[in-house]
C-alpha cells in the first residue's frame, strides 16, 4: 500500500503490474513482472519472457523458442539445425545430431530424407554419390555401395541389378557393357 497523494488520509493498493518505489508508484517495465502491493518488479528467470509493461507473471516461451537471459521481452527462435527439446527448460536449444535437420523454431529434428545423408552436425542434407544408396529409416550420417552386379543414380534409395549385356565387378562400380564376344543375361547374377 502506498501514499500517493500529499494529504492524503489513506493508503492506496499499488495495483498489479506496477510497483511503489520512493514514494511513487511505476509501471512495470517489459521483462520483468509485478504483483502489486509494496513489492518491487522482479526480473522474468530465462525460459520465460513478459513483452509488455504492466506485466503482472512472466510467460513460458513457447516450443521451439527460448530465453537464455533475464528479463526478457522477446523469446528467440532456435536457429536452422537446432531444436528446442525440453517444453519445460526454455533456456537453451540443442543441435540436431548428424544426418538430422530442423527448419528455425523447431521442437525436433527430421532425419534425412531417402537417397540423402549428412556425417556432421548443423550440415546440410547431400545427395548419394552414383553407385551409393541410402533407403529411409536406414543411418542418415552415410550412403552405403551398391554391391557387385549392382549400380545406382545419383540420390537413390537402393541399388538396380545390372541389365542384360551389362555387369559391375567392384562394389560401387558402375555397370558395364560386356566385351565384345562376352554376354549376361538380364536373370544372371554375378
Amino acid at each position: 500500500y502506498a501514499n500517493i497523494e500529499m494529504g492524503s488520509t489513506s493508503c492506496n493498493a499499488v495495483p498489479p503490474g506496477s510497483y511503489y518505489l520512493h514514494g511513487k508508484v511505476y509501471e512495470c517495465d517489459p521483462g520483468y513482472f509485478c504483483s502489486g502491493l509494496d513489492a518491487n518488479q522482479l526480473e522474468c528467470r530465462p525460459g520465460t519472457y513478459a513483452a509488455v509493461a504492466r506485466s503482472t507473471a512472466c510467460t513460458n516461451c513457447a516450443p521451439g523458442k527460448f530465453a537464455n537471459n533475464k528479463s526478457t521481452v522477446v523469446c528467440q527462435d532456435c536457429s536452422r539445425n537446432e531444436y528446442q527439446p525440453d517444453p519445460s527448460d526454455n533456456t537453451y536449444c540443442a543441435k540436431c545430431p548428424a544426418g538430422w535437420l530442423s527448419d528455425i523454431g523447431s521442437t525436433k529434428c527430421q532425419s534425412c530424407e531417402a537417397g540423402k545423408y549428412s556425417s556432421i552436425i548443423g550440415q546440410a542434407c547431400k545427395i548419394c554419390s552414383a553407385g551409393l544408396y541410402r533407403s529411409s529409416g536406414g543411418d542418415a550420417t552415410k550412403c552405403f555401395f551398391c554391391q557387385a552386379g549392382f549400380a545406382s543414380a545419383e540420390g537413390s534409395v537402393k541399388c538396380e541389378i545390372c541389365g542384360a549385356g551389362q555387369y559391375s565387378q567392384i562394389a560401387g562400380g558402375d555397370c558395364k557393357l560386356c566385351n565384345v564376344g562376352q554376354y549376361r543375361s538380364s536373370d544372371m547374377v554375378d
